[in-house]
């Protein structure tokens, strides 16, 4: 097999139990960001703002899938279909003009039983390590200005200065505007098997023959116009590939401030994802899209052949649901 996880705190009961002082920590930065926005409601830690979400899409995996990433619903030629979310990462809901990352959730549904969750970021890598230092980034920069300003000094005793250099360093430079969420790469940033064997990580990147972006530069819904009027117009396409685990220096299982380079791991396509074309301005399609934005996303919602890897993915296990949780409860 090859790759292997390795547990914080020597075991798989050790790291839980930190992970459940995690999943508190996430919940007050939720806190914070809902006073600092003088909001009623709790939104997700991140992501709180959607461009688009939308059932009507599609997973269909190449026909000439190779044999060795043969396994499970990633059969040569399947095709399912599938749920689409695209959003602002912020933990409050900002115009679309903003500098700030953009991220994808896609739920495919195989069965009534079984269905898969991909994540991806338009950044190669987190800011992050582990899960630690992304619970601890999160709340400190969680809230308005003051707030942050403490908490970015807490970081430097808690990190160090390096660590909280470069974690600012890569969050500056992973937050730009963007023209179209259609026209972003996003990243999984982390691990996950695939078959019996396998470690990979995957991205979407947009189907070369994609159009360029209507500009609203000016709107704060900007990016939300603009995938309207581009599927009003056409489908949309991404295509899905792998990158395959090679080692632990060129491609870290438990490290995601790495990146899996292409000249060491090699970028496989496997499947094209279609996003239908449609109006997605209707009453009906609002109210969809209201649904889907309630539900949550997570990359443990999968099966055992294709589960998620690494300190950072272990850790959404119990945070993402703590997370949910506490957004379940506005009512």
């Amino acid at each position: 097999m090859g790759w292997t996880e390795s547990y914080r705190g020597g075991s798989a009961a050790a790291e839980n139990a930190a992970f459940q002082r995690l999943a508190e920590d996430i919940n007050r930065a939720q806190e914070k960001a809902r006073r600092a926005a003088d909001s009623a409601t709790i939104e997700r830690a991140f992501h709180a703002k959607p461009l688009l979400a939308t059932d009507d899409a599609e997973l269909r995996f190449h026909s000439d899938l190779p044999r060795d990433l043969t396994s499970g619903f990633a059969q040569p030629g399947a095709q399912y279909r599938a749920r689409v979310r695209f959003s602002n990462a912020a933990s409050r809901r900002r115009p679309d003009s903003e500098k700030d990352m953009r991220g994808i959730a896609v739920r495919v549904y195989v069965s009534d039983i079984e269905q898969h969750d991909f994540l991806g970021t338009n950044y190669p890598v987190s800011h992050a390590r582990d899960a630690r230092q992304f619970v601890r980034f999160a709340l400190a920069t969680a809230g308005g200005t003051f707030s942050r300003v403490l908490g970015i000094a807490e970081l430097f005793f808690s990190e160090g200065p390096a660590e909280t250099v470069r974690m600012l360093r890569n969050v500056s430079k992973a937050r730009r505007r963007s023209d179209s969420a259609a026209l972003e790469t996003y990243w999984s940033r982390d691990a996950m098997r695939w078959g019996p064997s396998l470690a990979v990580r995957f991205l979407l990147r947009p189907i070369a023959a994609a159009p360029p972006s209507q500009r609203f530069d000016s709107d704060p819904d900007g990016l939300s116009k603009e995938l309207a009027a581009r599927l009003a117009a056409a489908p949309v396409r991404f295509e899905l590939a792998i990158q395959r685990y090679v080692d632990e220096r060129a491609t870290p299982i438990e490290d995601t401030s790495i990146a899996w380079e292409p000249s060491a791991a090699r970028i496989e396509p496997v499947a094209t994802l279609t996003i239908a074309q449609q109006d997605i301005t209707t009453a009906a399609a609002r109210e969809k899209s209201r649904i889907i934005n309630a539900s949550a996303f997570n990359p443990w919602n999968t099966t055992d052949e294709f589960r998620p890897l690494g300190n950072l993915n272990r850790a959404r296990k119990s945070v993402y649901a703590a997370s949910a949780a506490l957004r379940g409860s506005n009512g």
